[in-house]
């Protein structure tokens, strides 16, 4: 149908279910994006470990802690320095393995 959808959410459990391919973004930037089985089975970023820690099991009953996120993410200067990135050096997504990308300095 040449049809394609742009679903915005915290809600991993229906990001889980309905996603083709899920971007993490954190204030802006994606960090990682990959297919759900990918990127919630095999997270790479800092960022994107912090958020599925914070909701491990994808459950409509349980909304995700996005205090917990941002204390298990902490700020990107204390990420390691792959990962790392300011207002004015903000890493280029790299395909880390086929249709999983990470943003990091490579």
């Amino acid at each position: 149908m040449n049809l394609s959808y742009l679903f915005i959410s915290h809600d991993l459990a229906v990001v889980a279910r309905i996603a083709d391919e899920v971007a993490v973004m954190r204030q802006g930037p994606v960090v990682e994006q990959a297919p759900p089985d990918t990127l919630f089975h095999e997270p790479r970023h800092p960022y994107t470990k912090a958020l599925i820690a914070a909701h491990p099991t994808p459950d409509i009953h349980r909304p995700i802690n996005l205090d917990l996120v941002s204390q298990g993410a902490g700020a990107p200067e204390t990420w390691p320095e792959v990962f790392r990135f300011s207002a004015t050096a903000i890493p280029s997504l790299a395909e880390v393995s086929p249709g999983h990308k990470v943003s990091c300095h490579a």
